[in-house]
């Protein structure tokens, strides 16, 4: 009996092995002579067709300068450095047509006389660093050395100017040029009613400049305190540290700190005085914290009745001395001399004391060596002038003042209150 045979014959498994051996050959029913690239390849071109394959060296290097620029752009660009114009130099000045701080131009000779020509507005011209107008008294001098001021966008040459109009003193200031040679700033102490300085000084010597950024320092000399000799001959023991600052248009002034007495003092503000006088003028009894004894007069309300001039209860009034709107014409260091005055009779009393404004106290106490005297005085203090427009009685409306202690942060501190009468102080 004959074995079956299996389904698949050997005929037939070479026929199957065939047919696959082509499916492979020709890519799973592809035509084979239409395909020439094999699977893998053709699936290699299409991705990289689609930039999912490996980029090229140009491609990178084009990559990564394109991200390096975005970079660059998103970051922020740092400002130039702003360019600074210089200062002149002393050269310059030496050689130049400069005008002049206010106060030493009012000395100078010019147009046949003093301060006959605005060298604040007439550029007067220097040669070798020397202005002289025309008058053998009259000259103007420019230092040798230029202090250089700093601000932002320029720099400015600080300079010494002696102003010499005759006598035995040559008054000093400083001027500050830009590099067009325009004055843009100075420091006058001779411009006295915008002179922040509160004290006599009669030589105005100026030493010792200093610059730091936009700050300018120097040391004004030859400052008359209580205890100087009375007039410009004596020597001035005094001297004060003035420190300014260029604010973009001027000098501005910062501070000043007066060396008397072996004491560093700042002067009072006069709004801090004037605070004291409302509070006087109010009948206030806080005016009291601002007496060196802790005590205000004891003044009358409304004016002084003279009928008791001669009793024990004669009080001052408060309308005589402080009426409401009384005000503070001025402050300035109590400066030198004897202020003493021989009468006939041989009495000695003391003389009038006139002020750096201008204006004059009739009768001061507060000198050395006076008859009778009423408070004590030390080189640095103060005195305050109290105007007002009503002048009762004999009170002299420019003689009511205040005479302050000297005091390190100019805080007001009252030693007494004189009238300007004779031996009246308070």
């Amino acid at each position: 009996m004959r074995t079956p045979r299996h389904p698949f014959s050997t005929s037939r498994r070479l026929t199957a092995v065939a047919a696959a051996m082509l499916l492979v050959i020709t890519g799973c029913g592809g035509d084979a002579d239409t395909d020439e690239n094999p699977p893998a390849a053709a699936e290699a071109e299409t991705a990289a067709s689609d930039g999912g394959g490996a980029p090229t060296v140009a491609e990178e290097d084009a990559a990564a300068g394109a991200k390096a620029t975005k970079e660059a752009e998103a970051e922020p660009t740092e400002d130039p450095e702003p360019k600074i114009t210089p200062a002149p130099t002393v050269e310059q000045l030496h050689e130049a047509a400069l005008m002049l701080p206010p106060g030493c131009a009012d000395l100078i000779w010019g147009d046949g006389a003093w301060g006959g020509l605005d060298y604040t507005t007439t550029p007067a011209q220097f040669t070798d660093g020397v202005l002289t107008p025309g008058a053998p008294t009259s000259k103007v001098t420019l230092g040798d050395e230029v202090h250089i001021l700093s601000t932002p966008t320029e720099e400015l040459a600080a300079i010494h100017i002696d102003c010499y109009n005759g006598g035995s003193g040559t008054p000093h200031a400083i001027g500050v040029y830009d590099a067009d040679l325009q004055l843009v700033g100075y420091a006058d102490p001779m411009d006295i009613e915008n002179y922040p300085g509160p004290w006599h000084d009669s030589r105005m010597h100026i030493t010792s400049i200093s610059t730091e950024g936009d700050t300018l320092t120097y040391e004004e000399e030859e400052i008359a305190v209580f205890g100087d000799g009375p007039d410009g001959a004596s020597k001035s023991s005094g001297s004060a540290t003035m420190t300014w600052q260029f604010d973009g248009e001027k000098m501005v002034h910062q501070d000043a700190v007066l060396h008397a007495g072996g004491k560093d003092i700042r002067p009072p503000a006069i709004e801090d005085v004037q605070h004291v006088v409302d509070l006087l003028a109010a009948g206030d009894p806080s005016a009291g914290d601002f007496f060196i004894d802790g005590e205000a007069p004891d003044l009358a309300e409304g004016r002084t009745d003279q009928r008791f001039i001669e009793d024990e209860s004669f009080r001052l009034g408060r309308a005589d001395l402080f009426p409401v709107g009384a005000h503070v014409g001025s402050c300035e260091i109590i400066g030198g001399g004897e202020f003493l005055d021989a009468y006939p009779s041989g009495k000695i009393m003391a003389g009038p004391y006139y002020l750096r404004s201008g204006g004059m106290i009739t009768y001061t106490q507060f000198v050395a060596g006076g008859p009778t005297p009423m408070y004590d005085t030390f080189p640095g203090d103060t005195v305050c002038l109290i105007q007002h427009a009503d002048n009762p009685y004999e009170f002299n409306s420019e003689g009511v003042h205040l005479v302050l202690a000297r005091t390190e942060d100019g805080s007001v501190v009252i030693r007494d209150v004189g009238i300007g009468v004779s031996l009246s102080e308070m």
